[in-house]
């Protein structure tokens, strides 16, 4: 689990450009499948640390493409995607794997925080022309590394087919869903992809 405390809490960021994203993916049939929660606290297993290490190289991967909040669960992800302009990227608000040709270039005070050096872009490096694609390829790249990987250690394992996102429009929004990724762990009792638990 991660939690970027205040890191992306920018006073300045005119969020009317769309440029955040708040992206959900589960696994088949919400299988428990990265770890447990034990007393609020998850407890990733080797799999579960495959995905994190693999979320985390997302912005390795893509130079456009950078990683705020985000938190492993049980069978699913949250985190938080900002894209840059160095494409024009592709989701619509609230939808699966939508697009959005509406995506514009991001503040200069984002597009300085913690920018990959390398213009490597992918598994195939400099060539690769997902270097500098959209929202939806750095999922799909991300899908596919951490199934690689961890059927290496589970050859059952398996994604859901889409993923769900939703753009981030104001500052109020934000700080609500850095909130809830932050206090996912604790809430799972609740969570809607607890089979064993209540609906939100």
């Amino acid at each position: 689990m991660k939690h970027k405390d205040g890191s992306f809490r920018l006073k300045e960021w005119n969020y009317s450009n769309v440029g955040l994203y708040f992206i959900t993916i589960c696994t088949i049939n919400k299988e428990y499948l990265f770890g447990k929660i034990e007393n609020g606290k998850m407890f990733l297993n080797e799999i579960g640390t495959v995905a994190e290490t693999n979320w985390q190289d997302i912005d390795k991967q893509f130079r456009n493409i950078k990683i705020a909040d985000f938190v492993i669960m049980p069978n699913h992800l949250h985190g938080i995607l900002i894209i840059d302009g160095l494409y024009s990227g592709d989701t619509n608000d609230g939808n699966e794997h939508a697009i959005d040709d509406n995506v514009c270039p991001i503040d200069d005070n984002v597009r300085a925080i913690n920018r990959a050096p390398t213009k490597t872009g992918g598994i195939t490096g400099s060539n690769n022309p997902m270097l500098y694609q959209n929202i939806s390829t750095a999922v799909r790249w991300f899908k596919g590394k951490t199934t690689f990987d961890c059927r290496k250690v589970n050859p059952k394992f398996c994604w859901q087919p889409r993923f769900y996102d939703h753009v981030i429009r104001n500052q109020q929004s934000f700080i609500k869903i850095q909130d809830h990724i932050a206090n996912n762990p604790k809430m799972w009792e609740r969570d809607r992809n607890n089979d064993s638990g209540l609906s939100m």
